[in-house]
């Protein structure tokens, strides 16, 4: 789920606001329910659903057919072109029209509760449960899994902002607002009242990526001096849009570009489950050049169209996920081969440099339009980089042959399936709970030369590991020797141990003999060798 914090609703307010008072601009027609017949196609099979979901104590507001048709063929165009400039041609989301009358098709489902039931906090489950129905009764009238359902406002602030409804992105879904000013025709026209209206339909053409599955990230530094460019739309590029200086990252079009409503035709089945992992990484500062040179190489069930990268700084301990991620600077690169990728990210591109934690994704973009991302962990000391993610053996057929304890739901397996996100966890929920130490053995498939471990705890940092022996035989059962005791940080993120003398072996041990939260019960994301 994504959902914006209600200071974007309060950036919104301050933004138009702020704006100098001058006379109300009011636009020359009265745009007046439709009442025409109309026949609505299409150019593709799959199509952005659009819902107008009027609570029961609440009507559609005047114009609401002309202008929101209006304001999502605008979109159609906005999108478009920055596809186009980014490469991928002319290529935009499919809309049911009628293109003699300008309309856009749009699903009307009256509400069976008041207002005051869908609230901006909370509202959406009611909302999503009588949508639901209704496509149930009428799926013939939504063609994709990608919806936008739209509610009229009916609270404003004392400057005149609307609200009162749910407003964020949901999955492939997202909730937006009309309200009487949401009119495309505000747009060139410099007074508050359009600036505010601009504003919304901005805020809207957010919500709606969101639902295309876009998430948050920014621009570069030299984005924001182009003249042509300026902002990103899925950063703080909304209050840019009434100026075109407002865009669309290209990160944000590699995602679209794989999207099912974006294609002429549908010869596949979109997001269908992928499985996929980062195989190898490397990732260095060279100082010479000022850039974070990245590359690896990936497995993956269904092909990669791109891969796109977000170096993501932790401000002011905003924290990581979907509402902190506004500041990530992101870049895209061609796949090389089957299965590798390289790009240089230059530093001087990034808006925060100094002493920040920061966040490297790396994130598959896959043909059916799932995404697969990878994260990996490090920090800036002084404006320099702090980062050497580690070139470590692909693990590809390596397995666990033995383990001393497990969960079935969290097995051994999890710390060699390249995955951050699973993990292996001791022995807990039923009969004698596993005591320490818990040791794992591993097969390579073939002798290797080692270097040194990667370690890495569990990702949401519960049952954190703290000392660790890894042991070393040729063969599968005897002869292990040890080649080091190491203590993990309690920290999120790949840690590096390098072993004192490099050893050759197919056949290692690893050993988890404390944890730090002084129990039995351990977790381990992942580990890999070098």
């Amino acid at each position: 789920m994504k959902i914006k914090p209600l200071y974007f609703l309060l950036f919104l307010a301050l933004a138009f606001s702020a704006c100098k008072k001058t006379a109300e601009f009011r636009l020359a027609q009265d745009l007046g329910p439709t009442s025409v017949d109309t026949t609505y196609t299409s150019d593709r099979d799959k199509n952005l659903t659009l819902v107008y979901f009027i609570p029961a104590d609440l009507d559609t507001l005047a114009g609401w057919h002309k202008r929101l048709s209006d304001v999502f063929i605008y979109g159609q165009s906005y999108f478009g072109n920055n596809m186009q400039a980014r490469g991928y041609g002319y290529k935009t989301y499919g809309l049911l029209k009628d293109d003699s009358l300008n309309l856009v098709k749009i699903v009307v489902i009256k509400g069976n509760l008041p207002k005051e039931s869908y609230p901006y906090q909370g509202g959406v489950g009611n909302v999503v449960l009588e949508v639901n129905a209704y496509k149930t009764a009428h799926p013939a009238e939504f063609t994709s899994q990608h919806m936008l359902v739209i509610m009229p406002a009916h609270k404003y602030s004392a400057d005149g902002n609307p609200g009162g409804v749910p407003f964020y992105g949901y999955g492939k879904w997202a909730f937006l607002l009309d309200y009487p000013d949401l009119n495309i025709n505000y747009m060139g026209v410099n007074t508050p009242q359009a600036r505010r209206a601009v504003g919304w339909i901005a805020a809207n053409f957010h919500e709606m990526a969101h639902a295309l599955n876009v998430p948050h990230g920014s621009g570069k530094v030299s984005d924001v001096t182009n003249p042509a460019l300026g902002y990103s739309l899925m950063g703080n590029g909304m209050r840019k849009f009434i100026d075109n200086q407002s865009f669309l990252t290209e990160a944000d079009c590699a995602i679209l570009n794989v999207n099912e409503v974006f294609q002429a035709n549908n010869s596949i089945s979109y997001y269908q489950p992928v499985t996929a992992s980062i195989r190898r990484i490397v990732a260095r500062y060279d100082a010479l050049s000022g850039n974070i040179e990245v590359g690896g190489r990936f497995q993956s069930s269904v092909n990669v169209a791109n891969v796109i990268y977000y170096l993501d700084p932790n401000v002011g301990n905003e924290g990581t996920g979907t509402n902190n991620d506004y500041n990530a600077v992101t870049w895209r690169s061609e796949v090389i081969g089957q299965d590798s990728f390289k790009v240089s990210l230059p530093i001087n591109e990034l808006f925060y440099t100094g002493n920040y934690a920061y966040e490297l994704k790396v994130k598959l973009v896959h043909q059916n339009g799932a995404v697969s991302p990878s994260i990996y962990y490090f920090d800036f000391v002084n404006d320099v980089p702090n980062i050497n993610l580690r070139y470590e053996y692909e693990k590809t057929g390596w397995s666990i042959i033995a383990q001393s304890s497990q969960e079935s739901s969290y097995p051994a397996s999890n710390i060699i399936d390249g995955k951050i996100n699973t993990y292996w966890r001791s022995k807990y929920s039923s009969g004698t709970p596993a005591v320490l130490p818990h040791s794992f053995r591993g097969d390579m498939v073939a002798a290797r030369s080692i270097k040194g471990v990667s370690f890495l705890q569990r990702a949401d940092g519960q049952k954190p590991v703290k000392d660790f022996e890894i042991q070393f035989s040729n063969s599968a059962s005897t002869g292990f020797v040890s080649a080091g005791a190491f203590v993990a940080a309690d920290k999120p993120g790949y840690q590096y141990f390098d072993l004192s003398l490099p050893v050759t072996a197919r056949y290692f041990r690893l050993v988890v003999t404390s944890n730090r939260d002084g129990t039995n019960d351990s977790a381990i994301g992942e580990f890999g060798l070098y």
